[in-house]
C-alpha cells in the first residue's frame, strides 16, 4: 500500500489537477520526468564535450563512443 503525503502546494495541485489524485497517475508522471530530466542531463553533458573537444580542451573521441555514452 503507497500513502503519499505532499506538504508542497504546487505538487498537491499537480497531483489533483493534472493527476486528478490518481496515486498510479502521479507516479507515473514523476517516473517520466525523472526519465526525461535524465535524458535532458546526457544531451547537456554530450553539447558540453563537444564544445570542449572544438576548443582543444578535451581530447577527440569517436561518435560512437560518444553515444555509447548517451
Amino acid at each position: 500500500m503507497l500513502s503519499l503525503n505532499i506538504n508542497n502546494p504546487i505538487v498537491e495541485n499537480f497531483y489533483k489537477q493534472e493527476c486528478h489524485s490518481d496515486k498510479n497517475r502521479f507516479i507515473a508522471n514523476l517516473i517520466d520526468y525523472i526519465e526525461n530530466y535524465n535524458i535532458k542531463q546526457s544531451l547537456k553533458k554530450g553539447l558540453e564535450e563537444v564544445k570542449l573537444q572544438n576548443s582543444g580542451e578535451l581530447e577527440k573521441k569517436e561518435l560512437k563512443y560518444i553515444l555509447d555514452e548517451l
